[in-house]
């Protein structure tokens, strides 16, 4: 379906930026801005979207992306265990993340503004939720995860999407947001570090090319090999 969507958005003013092949990066269920004040990206990776994708989306769209890895694969993309809300809230599953991306989500995100959900209301998709003004829209929620909501200052809407949830996605799975915030200044920057590795040696014989990759993805890393030499001869070594 993508050329029929890529020309849809051509036709209605909207430009279309792609990534090379070699880069997944699962859009709108992988990038979520921040709402309520100047605009962040929270960006997830580890399943469906590459780390390496964030440099490239904070330069595209000139705006600061906060770099959230997913550990649970139930949750396999951002938007299943994580709700930007219009006030500046989140509505999360913390399980979902590892330590780390918990960390900078409370960092960034006041205490009071910080809706952490039961592992009940995350299996139903209560994140993958469509946020309107003061509306939330979602497949269920529980009692406390409604009053929760409620005390936050809006009003939740249940409609039941369980034919939907069998192929994974909820209500936030069946739309795309197109009025995003626009930064009022543009500011392209991402907390990813890289840095090139050098390796020579028998590296697929005596698997040291399988255990140097092992390390950066089990570290909340990514890699992409740049060249590969490969010897021609069992004494001969690779690069």
């Amino acid at each position: 379906e993508e050329p029929h969507f890529r020309q849809w958005f051509a036709e209605h003013g909207f430009t279309v930026e792609e990534l090379t092949a070699d880069l997944p990066f699962e859009g709108a269920g992988d990038a979520l801005f921040q709402r309520g004040g100047e605009p962040w990206l929270w960006a997830a990776y580890g399943f469906r979207t590459e780390l390496n994708a964030h440099p490239v989306l904070a330069e595209r769209l000139g705006v600061e992306v906060v770099s959230l890895r997913l550990m649970d694969r139930r949750f396999y993309h951002l938007d299943t265990c994580f709700c930007p809300l219009e006030d500046g809230s989140v509505l999360y599953f913390p399980d979902a993340l590892d330590a780390s991306s918990t960390q900078l989500i409370e960092q960034r995100v006041p205490a009071e503004k910080r809706i952490a959900i039961s592992e009940t209301d995350a299996m139903n998709f209560a994140c993958n939720a469509v946020n309107i003004g003061r509306v939330v829209v979602l497949n269920q929620a529980s009692a406390e995860l409604k009053e929760r909501l409620g005390t936050a200052g809006f009003r939740v809407v249940e409609t039941p999407l369980t034919e939907f949830m069998k192929a994974g996605g909820g209500a936030k799975c069946l739309t795309l947001r197109l009025t995003e915030p626009v930064p009022a200044k543009p500011r392209a920057t991402c907390s990813v570090e890289s840095r090139v590795v050098r390796l020579q040696g028998h590296l697929l014989d005596a698997g040291m090319l399988n255990r140097a990759l092992d390390v950066a993805v089990e570290s909340g890393g990514s890699f992409r090999i740049l060249n590969f030499k490969l010897g021609i001869q069992r004494q001969s070594t690779s690069t």
